[in-house]
């Protein structure tokens, strides 16, 4: 199911239809797009933000600048019915963050906005890190489980062993994708048991897909599923065991990764509601620049595409 995006919350819809938004300036067809607010959010945007072309930034995201930038008065309130672009992006600079390699390096970004790391589960192949809040921006108490996404060349060896394999009663997945979580099950498991509050997952990439399998394994205990650039992970079957879940699929523009591994007959199939995020190619494309499609898949491109629609959506509010 593909949610309608605006500037504001997205609500459920059976299908592409037009929208009336007076606020955002017009009639948009089929998905909203966040830079049509951009126009009323300009009074509280204090700078532009520019659209990487960079392998460096792709292929090594923890190198993309300050975390938690620009966005003063946003706040984490999903509701779990409705698509919350304020929330979605906290959620992402988190998944951002977790690229860095070392607690010492992560701390200091989380004290600087009210958050602590409880622990953390992993290696250089496989990483989640559990992150807790209270107060604040973050009102209730509220836990964080985010993956991190492929940073090592082992990572990507995994990533190429895309066979499905059976996974009990709930289909079939990315034979790859399923490795690191199953090595780590035990101490996830026990990490998970530190959280207390709300517990809401995310991802990027990889750590995406991980962030719904660890939904699939955690059932009722987990509010909301953020993914952010998520490959296709598992067959309709497994898809279906998710419906009762609030999973949002993050997509940046063309990015190239969401549409991995090619979708064959009873294959792979995505999951939970679409959120498409319109794309500001604000930078001119160099000689030897990654291709747009690869670009859109880099984490600080999708900070500032939700960025951009938080701003609107703060401003909507006002």
């Amino acid at each position: 199911m593909r949610r309608h995006l605006g500037a504001g919350r997205a609500e459920p819809q059976e299908s592409a239809h037009f929208v009336d938004a007076p606020w955002l300036g017009g009639m948009l067809r089929g998905t909203f797009r966040a830079s049509a607010g951009l126009e009323k959010a300009a009074n509280h945007m204090p700078v532009v933000f520019p659209y990487e072309r960079s392998y460096e930034l792709l292929l090594k995201p923890w190198l993309g600048g300050d975390f938690f930038a620009e966005l003063e008065g946003c706040r984490f309130q999903p509701d779990g019915d409705s698509f919350d672009p304020q929330s979605a992006w906290w959620a992402q600079e988190l998944c951002r963050l977790a690229y860095k390699w070392t607690k010492e390096e992560r701390a200091p970004e989380l004290a600087r906005v009210g958050l602590r790391e409880r622990g953390s589960v992993g290696d250089r192949v496989f990483f989640a890190m559990l992150v807790e809040g209270e107060g604040g921006v973050w009102g209730e108490r509220v836990s964080f489980l985010i993956f991190r996404g492929t940073a090592t060349m082992a990572a990507w060896r995994l990533n190429a062993r895309f066979l499905p394999k059976r996974l009990g009663e709930s289909g079939r997945v990315h034979r790859g994708f399923l490795v690191g979580l199953e090595e780590h099950w035990i101490a996830l498991r026990d990490l998970v048991a530190k959280a207390s509050g709300a517990l809401h997952l995310a991802g990027h990439s990889l750590g995406a897909t991980h962030a719904v399998l660890m939904a699939n394994r955690l059932g009722e205990r987990v509010r909301e599923v953020h993914t952010f650039g998520m490959p296709r992970l598992g067959d309709a079957q497994f898809a279906e065991t998710l419906s009762t879940q609030t999973v949002w699929r993050v997509v940046n523009g063309r990015d190239c990764v969401t549409r991995m591994p090619w979708r064959w007959p009873g294959g792979y199939r995505h999951l939970g509601a679409e959120i498409r995020l319109a794309v500001d190619r604000n930078t001119p494309r160099r000689l030897l620049s990654p291709p747009s499609s690869a670009s859109d898949h880099a984490p600080v491109n999708y900070t500032a595409a939700l960025a951009r629609m938080a701003l609107a959506d703060m401003d909507h509010h006002l």
